[in-house]
């Protein structure tokens, strides 16, 4: 008997051994199931489980089975998308501070470009908060979603003073947020401040920009029914003496970028 004789063969009796053992082993109980063993992966170690075996007996090779997983669930990607908003002023009903994004708004004819002004305060070396608001995403989350990545905020402002103090510092400082539907302000990330010098006195509505982004990324949650929010607080003070009145009007409106609040974002997390 030649070798494929010898292996045709003893495959054949294993095939009637499996048949008469098998009921045997239903009865008895039998081993547990094994899932290397159910070469066809139907979820039945039977007989066709058997032909492979034939077909590969008496090959040789490495004995290391491939467990590499090429099938893994995937998982948020970063920046999957852009969450872009614009701080307006809602003039009309009295100077609301809102975050808006690029849909069709109704009321987008009164959210044209304008700005919000605070007033004018008497600055010295201590830092004093010239401008002080918080800026409300009108819409709110509908469900959970992930902010993964790092935000940043885009502001414009125009810096006045009204005589001469010296050498001037604006400080420009931005917290993403979020409030909920009790008006609650729960803090996301501190996203730094910006430094701006003058040797004023400062020409009427002098503009300034300042780009506002935490270095470390997020991955945070933000829960339904909160609404984003951003908190501008923009100091001045003049670190080598002096004194002026200084005020700072925030640049603003639907149609512009003066005021553009950018947040990476995955939904459903």
């Amino acid at each position: 008997m030649n070798r494929k004789q010898f292996a045709v063969a003893t495959l054949f009796a294993l095939v009637l051994l499996t048949l008469v053992l098998a009921p045997l082993a239903q009865q008895q109980g039998g081993g547990s199931y094994d899932p290397w063993l159910d070469y066809n992966e139907d979820g039945v170690i039977d007989v066709n489980d058997l032909h492979p075996l034939g077909v590969a007996y008496g090959t040789t090779g490495d004995s290391t089975k491939n467990v590499n997983v090429t099938n893994w669930p995937t998982t948020n990607e970063l920046f999957p998308q852009n969450l872009v908003l614009r701080g307006t002023i809602n003039m009309p009903w009295g100077m609301t501070t809102l975050l808006v994004d690029e849909r069709p708004n109704a009321l987008s004819s009164v959210f044209k470009s304008t700005y919000d002004e605070d007033n004018t305060y008497w600055v010295t070396q201590t830092p004093t908060v010239i401008y002080g608001k918080t800026y409300i995403y009108t819409y709110p989350a509908k469900h959970s979603f992930q902010i993964l990545g790092r935000p940043f905020v885009h502001l414009t402002l125009n810096i006045t003073t009204t005589e001469y103090g010296g050498v001037l510092v604006v400080e420009p400082h931005a917290i993403l947020g979020t409030v909920n539907v009790a008006g609650q302000w729960t803090m996301i990330s501190d996203l730094g401040n910006d430094y701006h010098y003058f040797f004023d006195p400062v020409p009427p509505d002098t503009q300034i920009t300042s780009d506002l982004m935490n270095l470390d990324a997020l991955n945070a949650v933000v829960g339904p029914l909160e609404q984003l929010a951003i908190r501008l607080a923009v100091y001045a003070y003049y670190p080598y003496g002096g004194s002026s009145g200084v005020s700072c009007a925030i640049l603003c409106g639907i149609d512009t970028d003066y005021f553009t609040v950018n947040i990476p974002i995955v939904e459903n997390p």
